[in-house]
């Protein structure tokens, strides 16, 4: 019995750290509402520690990208195009990493909105690999809400990543996402042709 209220305590502690992490965390909430990251433009390789971005374009387009027009789908979408090399020694999470590090923010400041798909720039496949120190160009896909387009120039905000020796819930290794780091500001035009190969 005093097992189980054991692992209780553990579970609550977690919860109340992830509840405590998502209140306070975030571009514009970290350090109040004065606080200034530095800006990555175009060609500028950000090191976030688990992986390390380089914004390379940004454009808005009626279909998602390498996929035949669908005239059913009229939705709009932002995408962004980045070369990205995993630092850590391991492939397994990196790609979940990219998803939730690099977040669109719609109002250039404070609105965080993760990726609805993340894909291979040169193939438009899915299934995206960061191999550790291989760099990769993926492109990130944001439906637009309404089909409206994004205020420009469009800004981007990239956490960083710390490894901790151990989690608080698992006693292992891993690689924990932090503070807001950087913001990417490009100017989304409609097409971009740069980075095809990886």
């Amino acid at each position: 019995m005093s097992r189980h209220r054991g692992w209780r305590a553990v579970a609550a502690v977690g919860l109340l750290a992830v509840v405590m992490v998502a209140a306070l965390g975030g571009f514009g909430r970290h350090g109040g509402r004065n606080t200034v990251y530095p800006i990555a433009g175009v060609g500028q390789r950000v090191d976030a520690g688990a992986l390390a971005v380089t914004p390379l374009c940004a454009w808005v387009a009626s279909g998602k990208p390498g996929r035949l027009p669908n005239p059913f789908d009229k939705g709009r979408y932002l995408i962004l195009r980045l070369r990205v090399e995993n630092l850590t020694e391991s492939g397994a999470a990196a790609t979940a990493y990219l998803q939730d590090d690099v977040v669109w923010l719609a109002d250039g400041k404070t609105d965080q909105k993760e990726a609805a798909q993340l894909q291979r720039a040169d193939d438009h496949s899915f299934g995206v690999q960061l191999q550790p120190r291989l760099p990769t160009v993926v492109d990130l896909v944001w439906e637009l809400p309404g089909g409206v387009a994004p205020r420009q120039p469009a800004v981007w905000g990239v956490f960083r990543r710390e490894r901790v020796e151990r989690t608080y819930l698992t006693n292992e290794q891993a690689w924990v996402q932090g503070k807001p780091d950087t913001k990417l500001r490009l100017q989304a035009g409609d097409a971009c042709t740069q980075g095809r190969a990886s």
